[in-house]
């Protein structure tokens, strides 16, 4: 038994050193600072995600291994093609609403992540009670890896909120 012990204690410390955490700089977006932030989130485009039965997933799913507790969908939405744009003296604000009717929360995955230096990526729900990011240039992915994946944000909307700096290019692409 001692033996397990002080193995699993060995892995959990390999794991630990080994593992890479959702680097996030913290901070808040740079449309909050906007007098007219919430007026400006009425006129975001909002994408719907399609309507499911909840019950009638759990239902499906109830015996499955590993258990599901999300429901994937596929959006393939470039923030900067189909995203509200805002231009400021010293760059852009592209922002997009994400919707999933009835939803606990929204995660996102980006299939293309590539941030210039400047730019920043938050994810905020409605209200405004939880915020993701400033995701930067330090969470591009490394090599073949071109997708960044995000921690759920409570609610059933969000938004991302892309800010570019003037004379800089950035890739934000969900799938």
């Amino acid at each position: 038994m001692k033996k397990i012990k002080i193995l699993i204690t060995i892995i959990g410390t390999l794991v630990s050193i080994f593992a890479s955490g959702q680097l996030n700089k913290g901070g808040v977006p740079k449309s909050f600072s906007q007098v007219n932030f919430k007026e400006g989130l009425e006129k975001v485009k909002i994408i719907e995600m399609p309507k499911f039965d909840i019950q009638q997933e759990i239902d499906k799913n109830k015996d499955k291994l590993p258990l599901v507790f999300a429901k994937t969908f596929s959006a393939n939405i470039d923030i900067r093609a189909i995203g509200t744009n805002y231009q400021f003296e010293n760059g852009s604000i592209w922002r997009i609403g994400l919707r999933s009717e009835k939803a606990y929360s929204i995660n996102v995955v980006f299939s293309e992540f590539n941030l210039s230096e400047g730019s920043s990526l938050f994810i905020y729900n409605h209200d405004t009670s939880k915020i993701l990011g400033a995701f930067t240039i330090e969470n591009n992915p490394y090599g073949d890896i071109k997708s960044l994946a995000c921690m759920p944000v409570n609610g059933d909307l969000i938004y991302l909120e892309l800010f570019i700096p003037n004379g800089q290019e950035s890739k934000c692409v969900s799938s």
